[in-house]
């Protein structure tokens, strides 16, 4: 059996975001799509960095790479 991981949270989240989740986000079961999940939390990384005049390619004078990404799905998403 594959090893599980676990993602702790935080108890207060400091930014928050509003994405219109479109039809094609959704799979054939009308749920949104696993692949999309990744593509959403992405765009509200770029809104956070745009809120502090940052961006991914200059972020306080440095380049930011993502180099890692860990998703947990607890459950199916309507």
């Amino acid at each position: 059996m594959g090893l599980r991981l676990k993602l702790v949270l935080p108890n207060e989240w400091h930014y928050k975001t509003n994405i219109r989740v479109r039809v094609t986000d959704l799979n054939y079961g009308n749920h949104l799509a696993n692949d999309k999940v990744l593509s959403l939390i992405h765009e509200a990384r770029v809104r956070f960095l745009q809120e502090y005049g940052q961006s991914e390619v200059s972020f306080f004078s440095n380049g930011l790479i993502q180099i890692d990404t860990q998703l947990v799905y607890k459950n199916q998403a309507f």
